[in-house]
């Protein structure tokens, strides 16, 4: 199983003391439940506990076995609930395997891949309560971003190479769409057109009576030299999210409060950091284009939070360049094509990570416009920016719904500008240069001087000359 290498997200942990109080019952109330990254609770293993005067010890697990991808949870708690806690993390491992099973498109059993593979337009199927709430949720951000977010683009998804199958070694051209070498030789223009037409997520419908779940399949269908193609879905951007969710709902039904859980990086939820006075961790996010721009640092801002969800979503994490051109995993209903709104990254903290997930990927199909728009007055309870690389000034703008206080820039990271921020309520929005201030001060001091020079010389040349011509008298 192939496992992301990208690191979108970096904490700094450590812990001082303890908190028993739970700060979050579930992550959806109204269901029931059976009873980024590099992270490191070491340092902490031995200390005493300023509230319960005994020691503490971390637990961590990590599993390869969910999502494609790495999942990781870290606890902190006393050395008497050790057991207890390495059973809750059992728990909640089990729960991320049924969100798995119930969601995967590679699962050829789950509930989703049957809804794409099985079931025929028009007709409806049986889920469960844990793909209902997925895919209500689903609907109410598809609405909310007017569509940016859309999980019926799977058939787009797949046309481009980036669904999981072109991810393993076994990879075999089986579609008629299929090219041998996808990454260089861009899908027809006919497929793309047809596959648009498949982004009906609207079209979906759920259902839930007397605690049965149901959804219905479009009836929306495209024929292409023969073959008709079917309205799919792929849940994959907020089902890592809903898993980190999930585990801290589980977490704290238990009363563990100290910690944070992973899904893939990109997908986290924080407890509390016990080391911390406020009980926040500091979020390093990282550099999109550390790899190929030769800019320096590996992380470009620091964050601080607590008993939350973020999420981050970019035209890095997925993505191939041919002629010159990045085509990325996060593919535009309205274009049926691969995001080109120059947009590399999105970040949001705060509420659930499953929602955050999906807000991400929308911010990053939306555009810098309508980005701000949406980020300064539909997220006004969350922390968020993205950044925009601006072709004019060759800058990466920083673009931000919070105050300039709360965002801490990386000064390593060249080439990353602070430019949106909020002040006093209003946003403001300052483009940047393609000089750097400090490079147009150095610039200035350089033509004083050389000015200075000049003069010195012409004045000494002329003092020279008034001098020979007063001897010669």
């Amino acid at each position: 199983m192939k496992i992301k290498g990208i690191l979108p997200i970096i904490f700094s942990l450590a812990f001082l003391s303890l908190s028993a109080v739970p700060f979050f019952a579930s992550p959806y109330p109204s269901e029931k439940r059976e009873a980024p990254v590099q992270q490191s609770f070491l340092s902490s293993s031995g200390l005493k506990s300023e509230t319960e005067g005994e020691e503490t010890v971390t637990v961590r697990r990590e599993y390869t076995d969910y999502f494609a991808t790495i999942v990781t949870f870290q606890l902190l708690v006393p050395q008497s609930q050790q057991a207890l806690a390495e059973e809750t993390c059992e728990r909640a491992e089990a729960a991320i395997a049924a969100i798995e099973s119930a969601v995967s498109v590679s699962l050829p059993e789950s509930e989703i891949a049957r809804f794409n593979d099985q079931l025929s337009p028009g007709e409806s199927m049986q889920i469960s309560a844990e793909t209902y709430a997925l895919l209500s949720l689903a609907k109410d951000l598809y609405a909310r971003t007017e569509g940016a977010y859309d999980p019926s683009v799977a058939p787009l998804v797949d046309l481009w190479g980036f669904s999981p199958r072109f991810y393993t070694d076994e990879y075999i051209p089986c579609e008629p769409y299929d090219r041998q070498d996808y990454r260089n030789e861009l899908p027809q223009e006919r497929y793309i057109e047809a596959f648009q037409t498949l982004a009906a997520f609207d079209e979906v419908s759920v259902h839930a009576e007397n605690g049965i779940y149901s959804v219905t399949k479009p009836k929306t269908t495209v024929t292409v030299d023969g073959r008709e193609y079917a309205v799919k879905l792929d849940l994959g951007g907020i089902a890592k999210g809903y898993a980190c969710d999930v585990a801290a709902g589980i977490f704290a039904e238990y009363g563990f409060v100290n910690g944070n859980i992973s899904v893939g990086d990109s997908s986290v939820y924080l407890l509390r950091n016990s080391l911390s006075a406020d009980g926040k961790f500091t979020v390093k996010v990282q550099n999109p284009r550390a790899e190929e721009s030769g800019l320096n640092g590996d992380t470009i801002v620091d964050l601080r939070a607590k008993e939350c969800g973020l999420s981050t979503s970019g035209d890095y994490e997925k993505y191939y360049v041919t002629h010159n051109i990045r085509y990325c995993h996060i593919i535009s209903a309205e274009t049926g094509k691969p995001i080109d709104t120059d947009i590399c990254t999105a970040c949001i903290v705060g509420g659930r990570a499953a929602e955050n997930d999906a807000l991400t990927t929308a911010v990053c199909v939306m555009g810098k416009e309508r980005a701000i728009e949406f980020i300064t007055e539909e997220l006004k309870d969350k922390q968020a920016f993205f950044v925009w690389e601006n072709a004019q000034t060759g800058k990466y703008e920083i673009i931000a719904n919070c105050e300039k206080s709360e965002i801490t820039l990386n000064t390593a990271a060249n080439g990353f500008v602070l430019c949106g921020y909020m002040q006093d309520g209003t946003f403001v929005y300052e483009p940047s240069s393609a000089f750097d201030p400090l490079q147009l001060v150095i610039g200035a001091v350089i033509a004083v001087a050389v000015v200075a020079v000049v003069v010195g010389l012409g004045y000494r040349n002329h003092v020279l000359k008034r001098n020979q011509t007063s001897t010669k008298e």
